[in-house]
């Protein structure tokens, strides 16, 4: 029997245990693993300090007994009992030793040594070792723990831009520029062509990187949305590049990227996540900041609403993604209508706001130092029809609680009785309108039940002032 079958009892503990523990776990091992060679060396030297040895199968039985003691906290268990054992406590100390001690030829090299970093941290060749044998057929039969595990033993990229982050932002701004397109992305083409030739589509790694430029264009989106309504920032104005918003963001989108492209758990390929390690998205980003938003999605004298930005920033990419200098067969284009948005959930003609379920803004742009209570809001934009969220009916034995005036014959004549349709409520026509085209956030509430009544419409920092030519109050929005 070889040694991996060996290891078919760590390979059952392991089996459905949070990964952190199974690292653990795989760590505490190669530590017994380092001592075993130490003990074997000593032997094999023949030096004759039997202290020595007996010191190390010491501190070996007392690691193996303090698996017995740790214990991890489960949510998944009843609350009277959510403290577990560790797996490692499933395990028979003594036997683990003899099967490492008796194979410790098998390891090449210093089991100390750290042969590649995961990320940050580095695999060392015991580590390597235990791993190998938990992963081998002979503990692992049916495969399971080799799919699972197999990556762990598996380099991965460090996220290293080639282009520092000005160099990239000019580059793309350059080449927008002397394409005069409105759907000129230089890095998201690139990064396109990396896994499309005339020999072959690589379907899965174009999937991947719109989906990462998605959730890029998303977090843009969330900051000019914040910084719309409650900075005022002007149509086809760029962001100074010491704005707090701005650094917050390029911080969190170097963490957010590092981790995810050097996480061997990313579900994402393995030959993308090393392609992508070599892009500074932090240029990227700012791009997108600094030249779409202000020369494409909002130019100066535009009327978008911040409502329609997330759609506009989707069609920016989509269709940059989709020229035919890049996708001349279409295969792209036919990619988004079947794995991004399918024709039946497509927007109307009408260009509502459509937000993309892969579209995850993973940044929050609020500024925690800044109450909002302190900045003065308008809502704006096309009214609300009291009509849509409620239907008149004869005035109830009640009060309306907006104005606390009752349903007399001389309200009704002036305002009729509206009952709510979220929530059956009633109320004067008049205060309802007042009530739902009022300033709120997300949704109107019902003032009795807190029920929503409608989504609410958009809000704009109320910053006014007036030109020479026609003395009109114009918003800064």
């Amino acid at each position: 029997m070889s040694s991996y079958a060996n290891f078919s009892e760590l390979a059952n503990a392991i089996h459905g245990a949070p990964s952190d523990e199974v690292i653990s776990s795989f760590k505490a091992i190669a530590r017994i693993v380092v001592l075993a060679h130490q003990i074997k060396k000593n032997e094999s030297e023949d030096l004759g300090d039997t202290e020595i040895v007996a010191r190390l199968r010491r501190e070996t039985k007392q690691q193996m007994l303090e698996w017995q003691q740790i214990r991890y906290w489960d949510n998944s268990i009843a609350e009277d009992s959510r403290l577990r054992p560790h797996l490692l406590s499933q395990l028979d100390a003594a036997s683990i030793f003899d099967i490492i001690y008796a194979n410790i030829d098998k390891i090449v090299g210093d089991p100390k040594e750290t042969m590649f970093f995961q990320g940050h941290e580095g695999v060392t060749v015991a580590e390597h070792f235990v791993v190998k044998c938990v992963i081998h057929p002979d503990s692992d039969p049916e495969g399971e723990l080799r799919r699972l595990w197999s990556p762990y033993l598996v380099e991965q990229p460090d996220y290293e831009p080639t282009e520092e982050l000005e160099e990239r932002y000019e580059r793309q701004v350059r080449q927008a520029e002397e394409e005069e397109s409105s759907t000129c992305f230089p890095s998201l083409v690139e990064t396109l062509r990396s896994f499309i030739s005339a020999e072959y589509f690589d379907d899965a790694a174009v999937f991947v990187v719109l989906q990462e430029y998605l959730s890029l264009g998303a977090t843009a989106v969330g900051m000019w949305t914040h910084i719309w309504q409650v900075h005022g920032i002007r149509r086809g104005q760029a962001l100074a590049d010491d704005d707090h918003h701005l650094e917050f963001a390029l911080d969190e989108i170097e963490a957010f990227f590092s981790y995810r492209i050097g996480n061997w758990q990313d579900k994402r390929p393995l030959h993308v996540r090393r392609e992508l390690a070599q892009h500074n998205f932090s240029g990227d980003f700012i791009f997108l900041v600094n030249h779409v938003f202000p020369s494409v999605i909002a130019p100066a004298g535009s009327y978008i609403r911040e409502s329609m930005f997330g759609w506009e920033m989707y069609q920016y990419i989509v269709n940059a993604a989709t020229t035919p200098e890049i996708d001349p067969g279409g295969l792209i284009a036919g990619l988004i209508q079947q794995r991004l948005c399918p024709a039946a959930e497509a927007p109307n003609a009408s260009r509502l706001f459509y937000r993309h379920p892969s579209i995850g803004v993973f940044v929050s742009f609020e500024n925690s130092n800044e109450e909002l209570d302190d900045v003065e809001l308008e809502a704006y934009g096309p009214e609300i029809e009291v009509g849509d969220v409620s239907k008149q009916v004869p005035p109830g034995h009640t009060i309306c609680t907006i104005c606390h005036d009752g349903f007399g014959s001389e309200a009704e004549e002036k305002s009729p009785c509206m009952q709510l349709l979220a929530c059956k409520h009633l109320f004067h026509c008049v205060c309802l309108g007042k009530l739902v085209n009022g300033v709120h956030v997300d949704h109107v509430p019902c003032p009795n039940c807190r029920a929503k009544i409608c989504r609410a419409r958009s809000l704009r920092r109320i910053e006014e002032y007036y030109t020479l030519d026609s003395f009109e109050i114009l918003y800064n929005s």
